[in-house]
């Protein structure tokens, strides 16, 4: 599972349910856009970027 989170969000509401997910999947990976909030979310501002995490993410499930 990948989740991308804004890293101007609010960490109290957000910051936890960023988290949480690790103790359900094993191959949990967090990113956090550091300059992108949850109002100007990353996939459609810099939608590249996420895209290329994607492929990534597939690319190991498929390897496994």
């Amino acid at each position: 599972m990948l989740f991308v989170l804004g890293g101007l969000s609010n960490p109290d509401d957000y910051g936890e349910v960023a988290e949480r997910p690790a103790a359900v999947f094993p191959d949990y990976r967090l990113e956090v856009f550091s300059e992108r909030h949850h109002f100007d979310a990353p996939h459609r501002i810099e939608p590249e970027r996420p895209a290329g995490l994607l492929r990534g993410h597939w690319e190991r499930a498929e390897g496994s």
